[in-house]
């Protein structure tokens, strides 16, 4: 049974068992009151959720909580975030949802109690809150409610910084889960072991508070390691994970979907009678690039070009006219009009055309809506006795191609008989018609 409660010395007893592995939650619970908290035993939980808006922090062993958490708390469908969350029990959730996003850390501790001040060569200060906006402005993660994190980091927890003749060279800040981060040091500062120095005075002051210094560092992260070691942090083999996951379907998808349909319908009007139809028959699909199952087997000497000169454009028109078996008396009125279709610009069509030995065999086509969202339409081949084969290599490839063009999520429309190749090549039933 899932238990809404608040935070108290049950939880942190509880949580202090593994205090390593919960650091980021215990900061979390400390400095978030509001956020909501759930246990499956007040008196003695065996498991601890912590949830504020999109992100949910969460710890246990019991793989019994674990279940009933997801199933309770996550069974709406919808976007939700974890922060922080101990690598077995982050694959665990992963396991059961499509994941749309992941940034994976390794966490490094300061094990001593104090810091060789010695080290520290430069006045170091805590930072001005006028100055967030230029730590937002160098923040690699940037977004529309940094600022205010950064703010709110700044006046609520100690920071530390080294000023130059009044301007903010280098500095580091506390999270709201108390790791440190935001470190930075302006490029015509660097060479000066700054980051050094104010990373050992913030840590010092962690000691001072009576918390253990600790901070993330992103996988491929090639240059963090090396200073935190420096400064005496070490890392115990402790992974958190920050990941998205996406439960059932999201209205979101259902309208995009739409509005990706109602763009190529538009676009297409003048070949609509040609073309396959879009009905309440149709089932709805979608895939976040990267996300491909991996079990289509890529045919020998297949390959994908991207149509993108007249010429190649000639070629997938024709391509995509034989294969959706265009009469000959129409044909060439079809390929007039097609190629007007793809070649205006104000659509973003990406073409994607397949070739066997140079031959081509079949077509996809990557219809933009707006930022990384498109549509996949006109999908179709020449070799009718290998359809299934064809068709799933295209796609495959076809999305990896399309990478590079920031097609992030791409939703696509099947009839009955084709939903086995689509399933299989890695897209989800977003079916609402």
């Amino acid at each position: 049974m899932i238990i809404k409660t608040t935070y108290g010395k049950p939880i942190y007893d509880f949580l202090n068992k593994n205090k390593i592995i919960n650091l980021n939650l215990i900061g979390f619970l400390e400095n978030v009151p509001d956020a909501e908290v759930y246990v499956d035993n007040e008196a003695n939980p065996t498991g601890v959720v912590a949830r504020k808006d999109y992100f949910s922090s969460l710890y246990t062993e019991n793989d019994d909580f674990l279940n009933e958490v997801l199933d309770t708390l996550y069974k709406e469908d919808g976007f939700y975030g974890f922060r922080a969350v101990h690598r077995p029990i982050a694959e665990k959730i992963r396991s059961k949802f499509t994941v749309n996003w992941e940034s994976l850390n390794a966490l490094y501790y300061y094990p001593e109690k104090e810091v060789d001040l010695s080290r520290i060569k430069n006045q170091v200060r805590p930072i001005d809150i006028k100055d967030a906006e230029i730590i937002n402005h160098y923040y690699t993660y940037k977004d529309e409610i940094s600022l205010d994190k950064i703010k709110d980091d700044i006046e609520n927890r100690p920071s530390s910084a080294i000023y130059v003749d009044g301007d903010i060279a280098s500095w580091v800040l506390i999270h709201n889960d108390n790791s440190m981060g935001i470190m930075y040091t302006k490029e015509e500062y660097r060479g000066r072991d700054y980051a050094e120095q104010v990373t050992l005075d913030l840590t010092n002051k962690i000691l001072k508070s009576g918390h253990v210094p600790f901070l993330t560092i992103v996988d491929g992260n090639n240059m963090s390691p090396g200073l935190a070691k420096k400064c005496g942090f070490i890392h115990e083999g402790v992974y958190t994970d920050w990941f998205g996951i996406i439960s059932g379907t999201p209205k979101v998808f259902i309208d995009w979907h739409d509005e990706c349909d109602k763009k190529f319908q538009e676009a297409t009007k003048t070949l609509r009678e040609e073309l396959p139809a879009i009905t309440d028959d149709t089932h709805c699909l979608y895939i976040l690039n990267g996300n491909e199952s991996g079990s289509i087997e890529i045919l020998e000497d297949f390959k994908t070009e991207v149509a993108d000169t007249i010429e190649k454009k000639r070629i997938w028109c024709a391509t995509l006219a034989e294969g959706l078996d265009i009469n000959v008396d129409k044909k060439s009125k079809f390929l007039e009009k097609l190629m007007e279709i793809v070649s205006n610009e104000n659509y973003e069509f990406k073409l994607l055309l397949g070739t066997i030995n140079g031959k081509p065999v079949s077509t996809v086509a990557f219809l933009r809506l707006y930022d990384d969202l498109c549509g996949i339409y006109l999908v179709s081949t020449t070799e009718k006795a290998h359809k299934d084969e064809i068709i799933g290599v295209t796609l495959t490839e076809g999305l990896k191609s399309v990478k590079e063009y920031d097609m992030y999520l791409c939703f696509v429309n099947s009839v009955e008989s084709d939903l086995e190749i689509y399933n299989k090549v890695g897209f989800i039933h977003n079916d609402y018609r």
